[in-house]
């Protein structure tokens, strides 16, 4: 997380100096709403510097997932239960790529040539062993991306765990020489290719999965920063690999697929799907990919919202509101199974917000994108769930603010705050939990 930084903050300092106006004008701004509302920002303001510390300048207020690809599953489910949450376990020594399947792969996806007719959009299915993953290549590409892998419940709960960093314990031989590979490197020139390997345990077998990428720095907007590539989208292929082009340094028994990933969805994309290549054995079973027809692409975050009844108590529990936005994808395929990528049908995005708890005592009014909710009372502790639809969120930017009408009848305006400023709003995860009342938040809060 971007957690609260040592460094001088110039809204901090602004902070601290409007609360030296307040207090020697005092008797001229009572009457003053505008400079009331400059009053209490300034104290609320001071107030956080004083608990923790100056801001960074490079500090935001953004916790959440860009957008996240939901599985279809069901909703008769009588008791949640929390989907098993996979264990990492990476190898203490290298792995030699071998030279055969590395081949058969370059082969298979060739470097600039449209690959996407190999497969389908997939999900997989965990196998009733252990798997290993491993990086056997890495094309050319201007981004740098994680490899993630999420397990899906029938209720729809999910657990997200990271495998693997685009440059990470990952090493090549070119002329003779050995190097280890960065962020910036690709494989397309090596001899020989070493990597460290990843093996998945602690999932039932039957647990639906699958993996993304998501674009950890992206260049001239290429591809967006956040921005997650699923193999649910189409955006991976999971290819069999044939017995006679199986590595000779795997246990003897073992099945193996390659999946290749695409990194970039857009119009110029060459779709080869080997910006970064992975190799999966098991033994004596892989996980099984099964072709997806359907899924639902969601954007939500749960908005947290001080509204200034008390300058110091941070609990952020005054206002707490999620808003969603979803679009249903259905894939077409002909008689053979192929994907028929001209038909597949993406709906248009739907935008919702739930109020889900208020703590504060005073009246307020909430304006997401083009909707302005009603006035709303305060209702110190109560927890609700209260739905509107609403039009014109935008995720990236998070258009929310919150009018409050103050103790002495003005009103105070209360924005998503710009990056470095101290905040009154702040958006994160639809899991995670509010604090009680004038239980204040605290930096390490955020990573619970």
């Amino acid at each position: 997380m971007n957690t609260f930084m040592k460094s001088v903050s110039m809204l901090a300092v602004a902070a601290m100096a409007g609360m030296s106006i307040t207090s020697c004008t005092a008797d001229k701004n009572l009457y003053d709403p505008e400079q009331a509302e400059k009053n209490v920002k300034a104290e609320y303001a001071a107030n956080f510097v004083k608990k923790f510390g100056t801001i960074s300048p490079t500090q935001i207020w953004d916790y959440t997932n860009p957008s996240e690809a939901i599985l279809p599953g069901t909703q008769t489910a009588t008791k949640a239960t929390r989907v098993a949450k996979p264990t990492i376990t990476p190898s203490t020594d290298w792995y030699r790529v071998d030279k055969k399947t590395l081949g058969w792969m370059k082969n298979t996806l060739k470097e600039s040539q449209n690959n996407s007719g190999l497969g389908n959009p997939f999900k997989m299915s965990m196998p009733n062993n252990t798997f290993t993953i491993v990086p056997i290549y890495v094309g050319q590409a201007g981004m740098t991306w994680d490899l993630h892998m999420v397990t899906v419940g029938a209720d729809k709960t999910t657990e997200d765990v990271l495998i693997w960093r685009k440059g990470q314990s990952m090493r090549q031989k070119i002329n003779g020489q050995w190097t280890n590979l960065d962020a910036g490197s690709h494989t397309m020139d090596a001899d020989e290719v070493e990597a460290i390997q990843y093996t998945v345990s602690g999932v039932p077998q039957g647990t639906e999965f699958y993996f993304y990428l998501v674009i950890t720095y992206g260049v001239d907007n290429w591809a967006k920063t956040g921005k997650k590539q699923t193999s649910i989208e189409h955006m991976m292929l999971a290819l069999n690999v044939p017995t006679d082009k199986y590595p000779t340094n795997i246990t003897e028994g073992s099945k193996v697929m390659i999946i290749g990933c695409e990194d970039a969805n857009l119009s110029r994309s060459d779709w080869d799907y080997n910006d970064v290549v992975f190799m999966v054995y098991g033994k004596p079973d892989i996980p099984t990919p099964e072709r997806i027809e359907d899924y639902d692409e969601v954007k939500e975050c749960r908005y947290m919202i001080e509204d200034l009844g008390a300058t110091d108590d941070f609990d952020f529990n005054d206002i707490v509101i999620d808003v969603n936005e979803t679009r249903h994808v259905h894939f077409e395929y002909d008689a053979e199974g192929k994907l028929i990528p001209e038909k597949t049908v993406i709906g248009d995005w739907t935008q919702k917000a739930t109020l889900k708890h208020l703590g504060g005592t005073l009246p307020y009014q909430v304006k997401i994108g083009n909707t302005t909710l009603p006035w709303t009372e305060p209702a110190l502790g109560k927890d609700m769930d209260l739905t509107t639809e609403i039009k014109g969120w935008n995720p990236d930017t998070h258009n929310i603010s919150a009018t409050v009408q103050g103790k002495n009848g003005g009103y105070v305006e209360i924005p998503f705050p710009k990056q470095g400023e101290v905040p009154m709003i702040i958006a994160m995860k639809t899991t995670k939990q509010w604090k009680s009342e004038r239980n204040s938040i605290t930096p390490e809060w955020f990573n619970e």
